[in-house]
């Protein structure tokens, strides 16, 4: 690469829609478009020398790799990103935990332990008090939640979904039940060994943290709970059910924004993109599908597509 000089104003105009496309597919795990984007942003930093910039943008095209399910690709990807940075940089922290992230969809918690541990010394090098704290609570969440569909997938029997069925059932669990007793039924459709495989994350994680920090968070022991352990269930799945629903890019989305929540109630969308959320997660069966189909309902489609973007680590800590 040559020798690193500023970005010209016409470079610059050309650059900045390019880095927003290549997050928004990084999102939405569009590895097709990331690759294109990526190309065309390389093509402009290399001239520059920006390696900085470069390395930023090539961690949108892994975490498009990532939420594509090309685990291989994303690993040597951050692997690679941690190599070329320097290990006090944002890029770099966000990398660890990315990394962290693909060895817990790979069910690898002992690959995974050490960047786990990594990515929370490394958070110190954040200066703002109120965004490391952030930055704390967002990865311990999503260190736990990608845990938790690795250990769901791993003992759930799938059956077949109706999602009509789903629909159904919870339209009448939202008209008869709050939703913390909800959460609680969640909870509690979790065998205790299951239970107690998805606290590990969480508590490796707690014993990670600053006790100031750990002091805010619940303890391992209240994260046993039903709710608790039904709140973590539907965040794990969240995400999966955004990409389903929320994604502008498809039809689904499509049709219930053109032709509002009534119609996408009657057409069963909520029920459809749930079942296959979950059965693309491998955890498809009716315990899950129902209540976490009535927490949509009862939240509100808009307000969760607004709401529960599935955006990465670094999101509000780095605009």
């Amino acid at each position: 690469m040559p020798k690193a000089r500023a970005l010209t104003e016409g470079e610059l105009r050309r650059l900045r829609p390019l880095e927003k496309k290549l997050r928004a597919a990084a999102r939405r795990g569009d590895l097709r478009v990331a690759k294109e984007i990526a190309g065309d942003i390389q093509g402009l930093l290399r001239i520059a020398g920006d390696e900085t910039r470069l390395q930023k943008a090539k961690a949108w095209l892994y975490e498009a790799a990532l939420e594509a399910g090309e685990l291989e690709f994303a690993v040597s990807g951050f692997i690679g990103i941690r190599g070329r940075t320097r290990p006090s940089t944002r890029i770099y922290l966000e990398a660890t935990g990315l990394l962290a992230v693909c060895y817990l969809r790979l069910a690898n918690l002992e690959a995974a332990k050490p960047l786990i541990s990594e990515s929370f010394q490394r958070v110190g090098n954040i200066n703002s008090g109120p965004r490391k704290r952030q930055f704390y609570r967002r990865l311990i969440e999503r260190f736990e939640e990608e845990w938790a569909i690795a250990v769901l997938a791993m003992g759930m029997p799938e059956e077949t979904l109706d999602p009509e069925r789903v629909q159904n059932e919870a339209g009448m669990l939202v008209a008869t039940t709050p939703e913390d007793e909800i959460l609680q039924q969640l909870g509690r459709h979790l065998p205790k060994q299951t239970a107690d495989l998805l606290l590990e994350v969480y508590r490796y994680s707690h014993k990670q943290l600053p006790s100031a920090e750990r002091l805010l968070l619940p303890s391992p022991d209240d994260k046993r709970r039903s709710r608790e352990l039904g709140s973590t269930v539907f965040r794990s799945a969240k995400r999966a059910v955004w990409k389903a629903l929320c994604d502008p890019t498809t039809d689904t989305y499509k049709m219930w924004f053109e032709n509002g929540i009534m119609v996408a109630m009657d057409r069963k969308v909520v029920g459809a993109s749930v079942v296959s959320a979950l059965t693309g997660l491998g955890i498809g069966v009716y315990a899950f599908a129902v209540p976490i189909a009535a927490l949509l309902i009862k939240l509100g489609v808009d307000v969760f597509c607004e709401t529960c973007s599935a955006g990465g680590l670094m999101i509000g800590l780095d605009e």
